[in-house]
């Protein structure tokens, strides 16, 4: 089974969904492609959900705009002036959205996604996750700061995320390909 990474990226006038096929080192050594290969798997259930004429459930939205495309919020006035600038509706709506959000920024949300990914598919210890993704700016050179204050972030998070995953029914991280 190969992993599909899917994003989404403006080609002329048009959003096309694009897909690719990442190997296993690509994976290793680009964590942020983890947040591809979730999307890819948020798109496959909202497939399956329209196949079967099922109602959406709101968490996959929540998952969608609060983990996938989620980003610091903007200034009202920021975000009026980027809107502006962009031809397209859909993102114009998606930069108005998030204008005007009040409360802590959003830090650990894409590093969890790459933390699950890299702790389950790639099978790396918590230790190597977190000083890979985690986002604090820190060298991690010193395990005890790590273990003491990124990694308890880090996992809490990544708890959260494997909750709303269940609730969304999506199987992320993909199962590994087996070797024997």
């Amino acid at each position: 089974m190969n992993i599909v990474e899917g994003q989404f990226l403006v080609e002329g006038d048009k959003i096309v969904f694009h897909i690719t096929y990442p190997t296993e080192q690509q994976l290793d050594e680009t964590p942020d492609r983890a947040v591809g290969v979730l999307l890819w798997q948020v798109w496959l259930r909202l497939f399956d959900i329209s196949r079967s004429g099922g109602p959406i459930e709101p968490s996959l939205s929540k998952l969608l705009f609060e983990w996938v495309y989620a980003r610091r919020p903007l200034s009202r006035k920021a975000a009026i002036r980027l809107a502006q600038l962009e031809h397209h509706e859909w993102e114009q709506n998606m930069i108005l959205m998030w204008a005007g959000k009040r409360g802590r920024p959003i830090v650990l949300r894409k590093a969890a996604i790459a933390a699950l990914f890299r702790r389950e598919y790639l099978g790396k210890r918590w230790l190597d996750v977190t000083r890979r993704v985690c986002p604090c700016g820190d060298s991690h050179g010193d395990p005890n700061k790590v273990f003491a204050a990124c990694q308890p972030k880090l996992e809490a998070e990544v708890r959260i995320l494997k909750r709303l995953l269940r609730a969304c029914n999506i199987d992320f991280p993909p199962k590994a390909p087996s070797t024997s």
